[in-house]
């Protein structure tokens, strides 16, 4: 683009990130989404299978089958919605209460379409899977959230488990940015390059962004080739830009 020419020095040579101090390998999300995969099936099958139990005993599946139907229904559409929602994105975990909204949103919307779906369907679900399941199943899920979140700070914490960044913005607004991120590690971001762009820049800030520098034009590529897992806009940007 030649608009972008004229504001962007594209002679900066490619940074990967795993030749930078501090840049981690970014490949923990899968593990961990699997581990919230796995404790979310048996979260919601425990708090399924209780109420169940509490509201027909212990009895052979097959003598009350439509009930055992309804209870497996019931954790599907609830691990379904859980994943709709997108309550595993790695947006969210960590940090910010994005993730226990999304938890919640899921809950209702499942029991609310298993709702809509039984009397459209003039199917007979028990309330007290409403009474039971819903608050129990949602705490408890909660409570495995909120413990895998912890380790994952924890880990972080330690320099495990991050993902490098590129920043972009005005030199003030990407030292600011640097400095947060530093601070917050449970964010899962290391500044690895920046990307100056705008007026500002004074020799302190550059000494302050130690940095190894990456043009505009080269961030998509970047980003392609999974040099780089997330692109921080720190502010300071034109409308064109």
């Amino acid at each position: 683009d030649s608009r972008m020419q004229t504001w962007v020095d594209d002679s900066q040579p490619i940074v990967r990130p795993r030749a930078l101090r501090g840049a981690e390998d970014s490949h923990w999300y899968p593990h961990f989404r699997a581990l919230l995969v796995g404790g979310d099936i048996l979260v919601v099958a425990f708090a399924v299978a209780l109420t169940y139990l509490v509201r027909f005993g212990a009895t052979d599946p097959t003598s009350n089958g439509g009930s055992f139907v309804e209870a497996v229904v019931v954790a599907i559409v609830w691990l379904l919605a859980l994943s709709l929602v997108g309550s595993r994105e790695s947006s969210v975990l960590a940090a910010g209460p994005e993730e226990y909204r999304r938890v919640m949103a899921a809950s209702l919307y499942a029991f609310g379409a298993i709702a809509i779906g039984s009397f459209l369907l003039q199917a007979e679900i028990s309330r007290f899977c409403f009474l039971m399941a819903l608050p129990l199943g949602t705490f408890l899920l909660l409570a495995f959230r909120w413990i895998a979140r912890g380790r994952l700070s924890a880990s972080r914490q330690q320099g495990r488990n991050m993902a490098p960044a590129i920043i972009v913005g005005s030199p003030d607004r990407v030292d600011r940015a640097v400095r947060e991120l530093n601070r917050r590690r449970e964010y899962g971001l290391v500044p690895s390059a920046a990307c100056i762009v705008g007026s500002g820049r004074t020799q302190a800030l550059d000494e302050r962004i130690s940095l190894p520098r990456v043009a505009m034009r080269q961030i998509p590529q970047l980003a392609v080739n999974g040099d780089y897992s997330s692109v921080v806009v720190a502010g300071g940007l034109t409308a064109e830009q």
